[in-house]
């Protein structure tokens, strides 16, 4: 990734006054070429009020990929539900007795 711009709205029932405008520059070196294709999973969280949902896309080129899904929308702490996914990730793969296939 070059360069993350995060936004953070704010919503108003009505606009005041005066709008108030912000500008960023950002500048980066240029990437050396790639030798293969650049897999990419992109994860992003998407909130709705209290709730939260990751949106997930992951595109290989080399397999001719492109795929989307996203969570089950959960309330709470992030870090918690992260923690439990790669946790069952690694229960799979231990009761999978190290079958990569099926893993």
């Amino acid at each position: 990734m070059l360069v993350t711009l995060m936004l953070a709205p704010q919503i108003v029932q009505y606009r005041q006054r005066s709008v108030r405008r912000t500008s960023v520059e950002a500048t980066t070196l240029e990437a050396p070429p790639l030798k293969h294709s650049l897999h990419q999973l992109r994860i992003t969280e998407q909130l709705r009020g209290a709730d939260s949902f990751f949106d997930c896309e992951l595109y290989s080129p080399d397999l001719g990929l492109l795929e989307r899904d996203k969570t089950e929308i959960f309330t709470g702490d992030r870090q918690q539900y992260v923690d439990n996914l790669y946790r069952e990730i690694e229960n799979y793969w231990l009761g999978s007795d190290e079958d990569v296939l099926m893993f």
